[in-house]
């Protein structure tokens, strides 16, 4: 798409030059096709949210009944729905497969969640969602087929990391926000064990080198900023392994923009990687977002926000307003009420109402522990 910007620029001041010398200096006007043109080309700003693993253990689905078979998770996250709206682009790691009630809920090792939970993803406001993880085959491929389906009901969210088909696998996931077109891909590094059905290598993306080029070749000239996906690290570390750093090198040097990490169920550092004058936020665990884990560590988790200004012109893209949002997943004990709520607004009340023992200022320090300087924090 440079080449095509650079032509444009040409034209424009080409169109530009032509009004300075064809009209007399006291007449010289830009109509407003000229006008609206260099409206286009001028840099946009897309505001972007990110949270991590949408875990749906049993005594969530148990604690979501509203009906003998019927569920309701939205209140669970009422607590950040202003910033997963306000964002004009959101993410979230459906980590879960979503086969429906009709294939028998299930919960660890081998998950399967009930259709409500993508109701409740919709109306938190969430746009970009990523299926590709270790549990995408927990119920084989009828709960990929299930889960894609269920998706399909709502076609305003962009979904990838799992396919129903081959021609699913085929389509490019773009995302459209203020004419800025957003790419979207997505892998795991494996599925617990469970192989893929011979000849349907299309129901998962995994993490391999040579697909992740070709993937990124083909989508790079569609869109103008793209966002990638990827189910990696080592569980229940906060430390970046060698894995999570080769595939960044790689990533950066393919022209990527951002990378959202996912899989660990703790927090990982994040950083704006920079080099060669090409920017790339690079967040290498967001940890949980909703989860009936047991570990103190494992309550702990983060929202990201950040703004990128794209210029259409030169096809750059530059990140600021890069914020972390510490986040609590909450519940009482007997795991009851769960809610995700912001640290900045978690009490020392609500901390002692918590199904785990921990104190508030124990969660601080550990977010600047992990986190350090290199990321703004928001504490306010």
């Amino acid at each position: 798409m440079k080449f095509v910007r650079y032509i444009v620029l040409t034209v424009v001041c080409i169109l530009f030059m032509g009004l300075y010398l064809l009209e007399p200096w006291q007449e010289r006007t830009l109509p407003t096709d000229h006008y609206e043109l260099a409206t286009k080309i001028t840099p946009i700003t897309v505001s972007f949210a990110a949270v991590g693993d949408n875990l749906i253990h049993g005594a969530i689905y148990y604690d979501a009944r509203t009906g003998e078979n019927t569920y309701d998770f939205t209140p669970y996250y009422t607590e950040v729905k202003d910033y997963i709206q306000e964002a004009d682009v959101s993410f979230i790691n459906q980590e879960t497969v979503i086969g429906g009630k009709a294939m028998g809920l299930s919960h660890y090792p081998q998950f399967n969640s009930p259709e409500e939970v993508v109701d409740a993803i919709v109306d938190t406001g969430f746009d970009l969602v990523n299926t590709a993880s270790n549990h995408s085959l927990d119920k084989r491929e009828q709960g990929i087929v299930n889960a894609m389906n269920t998706f399909a009901k709502y076609p305003e969210l962009v979904v990838n990391g799992t396919n129903a088909s081959q021609e699913q696998a085929e389509e490019l996931r773009i995302l459209e926000s203020k004419g800025v077109k957003i790419g979207f891909l997505a892998y795991t590094y494996g599925t617990n064990g469970i192989p893929t059905p011979s000849g349907k290598e299309y129901l998962v993306n995994r993490i391999e080198k040579e697909k992740i080029i070709a993937d990124i070749e083909e989508i790079t000239p569609e869109c103008d900023i793209l966002v990638v996906s990827m189910h990696w690290g080592t569980e229940d570390s906060h430390t970046v392994n060698s894995m999570q750093e080769e595939y960044v090198d790689l990533l950066h040097s393919l022209g990527v923009d951002v990378i959202i990490g996912t899989h660990p169920h703790v927090i990982q550092k994040s950083e704006l990687v920079v080099r060669d004058g090409h920017e790339m936020l690079v967040m290498y665990s967001l940890g949980n977002f909703l989860s009936a884990q047991d570990k103190v560590k494992n309550m702990l988790e983060l929202m990201m926000l950040w703004e990128i200004e794209y210029s259409p012109l030169t096809d750059e893209v530059h990140f600021s307003d890069i914020e972390a949002v510490p986040l609590i997943n909450h519940f009482d004990s007997g795991f009851r009420n769960f809610k995700v709520y912001p640290l900045k607004e978690y009490t020392e009340e609500l901390a002692k109402r918590h199904g785990l023992d921990f104190t508030k200022q124990q969660m601080v320090d550990l977010t600047q522990k992990v986190m350090g300087e290199e990321i703004k924090i928001a504490w306010e």
